[in-house]
């Protein structure tokens, strides 16, 4: 079987969103301003314009694997978090975060031929501009004070909101300073590496440094290759793992052919943070199909997977489809409504959706319930990728 090129598919421009938190010093509003980026880039991402990769708990290695990974390809790199003269404060495996140095992470960035923006939206860095400027990088927005959390995000989600509708960056950071400038208001928290008091008032703390102010994702998005690769992530308890590699086998044609990625947490290999990685498969899915059980349904290992496919689901960034695998009283049936105090995915239609078989396992063919399964994703994914 000829298989096509996965290189030549994927070689859309990457925006790529790094976020990192302190736990001694906890930013409220990084959550908020992920969930909204994404959201505002969700246009152009559907319309094939460009890829997103987002790192929810950015290490130092991160920053390295993504930008490697990726190499020519990160158009845009928007980091949100704590920040300061010296460099970018990034998470680690303990408790105590680190200071990733300004001129090796500038370094690093100089190595990205097509890198056309950096966004530092963290607390004075504005030191590190001419490290990025000596290594090449057109276009830079970073800040000459400390900022409010939630004035960050703001700013952010209103100029990713222009980008996303195919403005310049001129364009872009002219519309978040308007909306920063109607809106008003802020927090005293600050995303500033040591707090000493809270961010001043009256002072727009946001500067541009552009050579190339026109660029726009329309000069930078050229589509290269054919229909783009849908990632999806299948969430189920260990008790219901021979159902999932049921389903896979039906979907496994999908994935040599180039037409999706499927991964799940047995796929994190032993050494890794599983947390980490489990929060970075989800974040990145396009779809998410989660196992319905008894098990599902009662384990609290499962209960972040729930939290995190119902969010992007809510948001729109994510398709959440639940596989009704094993019965549960109370789910599904004939004018049949779920307790109030089940969870929100319960109420969504999923799969299968036969009449009265409700659950896989009330199928006399399982076969036929998993090829049925299969049949309804491959549409949705033929519709995504269209």
């Amino acid at each position: 079987m000829v298989i096509t090129n996965p290189d030549k598919m994927n070689t859309l421009p990457v925006f790529f969103l790094a976020f990192a938190n302190d736990p001694s010093n906890l930013l409220q509003s990084l959550k908020t301003e992920r969930i909204d980026l994404e959201v505002k880039l969700l246009p152009i991402k559907q319309e094939r314009l460009c890829e997103l990769v987002i790192e929810p708990t950015a290490t130092v290695e991160d920053i390295f694997r993504v930008f490697n990974q990726y190499k020519d390809r990160i158009a845009v790199f928007h980091f949100a978090g704590h920040s300061g003269s010296d460099g970018l404060l990034l998470e680690t495996e303990g408790i105590v975060s680190q200071i990733a140095d300004g001129g090796g992470l500038a370094q690093l960035f100089g190595l990205q031929k097509n890198l056309q923006l950096v966004f530092l939206n963290g607390c004075s860095n504005k030191a590190q501009v001419a490290q990025l400027q000596q290594q090449g990088i057109p276009n830079i927005i970073a800040t000459n004070a400390a900022i409010n959390d939630t004035a960050a995000v703001n700013f952010a989600k209103a100029f990713y909101q222009a980008i996303g509708s195919k403005s310049n960056l001129d364009e872009a950071f002219t519309n978040a300073e308007a909306y920063l400038a109607t809106i008003g208001g802020s927090d005293n928290s600050s995303r500033a590496l040591l707090w000493k008091k809270p961010p001043p008032e009256n002072v727009f703390p946001w500067e541009k440094y552009f050579t190339k102010p026109d660029w726009s994702i329309i000069k930078g998005g050229a589509i290269y290759g054919d229909k783009p690769l849908i990632p999806v992530f299948m969430g189920f308890h260990p008790n219901d793992a021979d159902s999932a590699n049921e389903l896979k086998k039906h979907l496994s044609i999908l994935k040599r052919t180039g037409q999706i990625t499927l991964t799940d947490s047995t796929q994190i290999h032993a050494g890794e943070d599983y947390d980490k990685e489990l929060k970075r498969q989800l974040f990145n899915a396009r779809i998410i199909l989660i196992f319905i059980s008894p098990d599902f349904m009662s384990s609290d290992e499962t209960y972040e997977i729930e939290a995190i496919a119902t969010e992007r689901h809510k948001a729109g960034t994510a398709i959440l489809i639940p596989i009704f695998c094993k019965e549960v009283d109370g789910i599904r049936g004939e004018n049949l409504k779920p307790p109030a105090d089940f969870p929100e995915f319960v109420r969504l239609r999923g799969l299968p959706d036969e009449f009265k078989k409700w659950f896989i396992d009330q199928w006399p063919d399982k076969n036929a319930a998993f090829a049925h399964c299969a049949k309804k994703i491959r549409e949705l994914i033929d519709q995504l990728r269209s």
